[in-house]
């Protein structure tokens, strides 16, 4: 064992301190998907009605640590990852 810990897919939440704000989530964290980092921030609901009314669950939101990913280069060809957002070259725009 190298002595690091690998995050790949695993995930922490702490309880959040919301100060005088109560819609700061309840709970933060991260968590590591595919080399990216992303933020992860919770909220404890409650169930309005139904057979599950009055039970507790936690919603929330998953965001990229970074905004742009940079570019992956594979034999020494320059490639984006699918599905993640990708830097703008604003000189190819027309107008």
């Amino acid at each position: 064992m190298n002595g690091q810990y690998d995050n790949e897919l695993t995930f922490r939440l702490f309880k959040n301190d919301k100060g005088e704000n109560p819609k700061r989530p309840d709970y933060r964290g991260e968590c590591q998907i595919g080399g990216v980092t992303y933020k992860l921030s919770g909220w404890v609901s409650e169930v309005k009605s139904g057979k599950n009314a009055g039970s507790k669950y936690i919603r929330g939101k998953v965001e990229r640590m970074d905004p742009v990913a940079p570019p992956v280069s594979v034999e020494g060809k320059t490639a984006f990852l699918p599905g993640v957002a990708q830097p703008v070259n604003t000189e190819d725009v027309p107008f």
